[in-house]
């Protein structure tokens, strides 16, 4: 009886490392995380549990303060976390989801490193969370010795301080009030008429790895129509209440792009070919020499480094016998 006596008394009295107390965030009038209470102490090591969409996320990010809470408060080492914590928050340190990469490695490199580090290439969600830029033109250009023409200075300046300028309205708690934009008639009705087609597409594909990297495009389609129809506003092409049509159209090609730059980093984890190699593959003869296959490449609209790229990445992956500059389909990959 006197020993937990005694330990009642220490802990009222213990400093934790970190304290949340009914730590609440919301979102578009839904609540992420709701009344959320931690208690950590110095030299414990903490861990969050839960499946995707649990909150461990957006809780690591308001205690790091990356994120306001809409409600509730944090203290760390006993003092509440606010903006001017810059003591407390210089003694932390923090990674939420953000992948390292090495310089000295390529790209399909380092895509097989991590996937060697989580121990699976086709079940730890990497192609379902990264969005992957892909030029088709990859040569190198001389850099302009001519210095760049003002305008282009002073027109990302006006862009640059209307974006700061932009006018935001704050709660009593003085925290950001979300803005919802709805889409113009014509625009919803299109961007359904997209997600049919694309939920149609992923019900038929029988691949669950890029059924997973589909299911992603449904969240990100409307990301990306608020971040094009801003854009439109700022450079004074579009008003910023509501998505357009344009808005909508250009997103769903920038969605489709994305779609086949995923499918492509997918192939070279899987060492499946990606669409634009297997188009190219397929229109190929079942013998050719390099400029004979530049010819078909040329009709897809692809660059001749392009084409090498492809040739090497098709050589690699057993579609193609390569000797002397002569080409031949390998009958037993074709067939699969």
């Amino acid at each position: 009886m006197i020993d937990l006596e005694r330990k009642r008394k220490e802990e009222e009295t213990l400093t934790y490392a970190l304290e949340t107390h009914n730590l609440t965030k919301n979102l578009s009038g839904r609540d992420i995380v709701s009344d959320v209470n931690i208690r950590v102490k110095k030299g414990e090591i903490y861990g969050f549990l839960g499946p995707n969409g649990a909150g461990k996320t957006s809780i690591m990010k308001m205690i790091t303060n990356l994120w306001k809470p809409t409600s509730g408060y944090i203290t760390v080492m006993g003092k509440p976390l606010n903006d001017n914590s810059y003591d407390i928050l210089k003694r932390m340190g923090s990674m939420i989801e953000y992948p390292t990469f090495y310089d000295g490695l390529t790209g399909e490199e380092n895509l097989k490193l991590h996937c060697a580090f989580k121990g699976s290439k086709s079940n730890n969600g990497f192609t379902d969370r990264i969005l992957f830029a892909i030029p088709q033109m990859q040569d190198k250009p001389y850099w302009a010795e001519d210095d760049m023409d003002t305008a282009y200075y002073n027109e990302w300046d006006r862009i640059i301080s209307k974006l700061i300028r932009m006018e935001m309205s704050k709660d009593e708690s003085n925290h950001a009030v979300p803005i919802i934009l709805e889409y113009e008639p014509e625009a919803r009705n299109r961007i359904m008429e997209w997600q049919h087609r694309w939920a149609d597409m992923s019900n038929a594909e029988e691949s669950d790895r890029k059924r997973s990297i589909y299911s992603k495009f449904e969240t990100y389609i409307h990301r990306f129509c608020l971040a094009i129809q801003l854009g439109k506003w700022l450079c004074d092409e579009a008003p910023k209440d509501r998505i357009d049509i344009d808005t909508v159209d250009k997103v769903v090609k920038l969605v489709e792009y994305f779609k086949d730059t995923a499918l492509q980093v997918l192939s070279m984890i899987q060492s499946e070919l990606a669409p634009r190699q297997q188009e190219l593959l397929d229109l190929l003869p079942e013998q050719f020499t390099r400029a004979e296959g530049l010819k078909i490449a040329e009709q897809l609209e692809l660059s001749a480094s392009t084409y090498d790229r492809f040739l090497k990445a098709l050589s690699k992956n057993g579609y193609l016998g390569h000797k002397h500059g002569n080409y031949k389909k390998r009958d037993d990959k074709m067939t699969k």
